[in-house]
């Protein structure tokens, strides 16, 4: 009895990241994060609005319009290694939220001999993230790999209820360290 139980409190409500979900209304990250710089890139004008430029009419498009918002957290509105809000909106909805993990360069307070450990040291580890996204989610699908630029990637994912979330993790050839890079959450294809 316990097992089906703990599928089912595993399996209900949407996916989510430190508070973010598919759910999020993401008009109120403005309030949220008074202190960050806040940008609408609206599609396929190619214009940038920022949030220090017109407050008025970021807030539209962030309800209404469809494009990317982007929220750059201030380092003191940065939380759970949380850095960078990137959300593709249709029409005023949500369909795909990219949360970075990468602390800006700027803020790295550790001493590092080169930039490939500076990087490192940019991202929490792979195990610390996921970890907890198992705990909490259960066991993931099978990892996808990739490399780019010498970066693997392991692309860990769950899917479920039409939603999808996936961890992306990097490892640069031939170092031991593996970190977090993001977290995506988004509608699920092919379902």
């Amino acid at each position: 009895m316990i097992v089906p139980l703990l599928f089912c409190l595993l399996a209900a409500g949407p996916l989510s990241y430190e508070g973010f979900s598919l759910a999020t209304g993401v008009a109120a990250l403005i309030d949220k994060y008074p202190g960050s710089a806040h940008e609408f890139w609206p599609k396929p004008s190619g214009e940038i609005v920022r949030s220090q430029d017109n407050a008025g009419r970021l807030r539209q498009l962030v309800k209404e319009g469809s494009g990317a918002y982007l929220v750059r957290l201030s380092a003191k509105e940065a939380h759970d290694h949380i850095y960078l809000l990137h959300a593709d909106l249709e029409n005023g909805s949500l369909e795909r939220l990219r949360i970075s993990l990468e602390m800006p360069a700027h803020l790295l307070t550790a001493r590092v001999r080169n930039g490939l450990e500076a990087f490192e040291k940019r991202h929490p580890p792979c195990s610390q993230v996921l970890d907890a996204l198992t705990g909490k989610l259960g066991q993931p699908a099978p990892v996808e790999t990739r490399t780019e630029e010498g970066l693997d990637h392991q692309l860990h994912s769950w899917t479920r209820n039409g939603e999808k979330l996936s961890l992306d993790c990097g490892q640069y050839v031939g170092r031991k360290v593996t970190f977090a890079l993001d977290v995506t959450l988004s509608k699920a294809t092919g379902h």
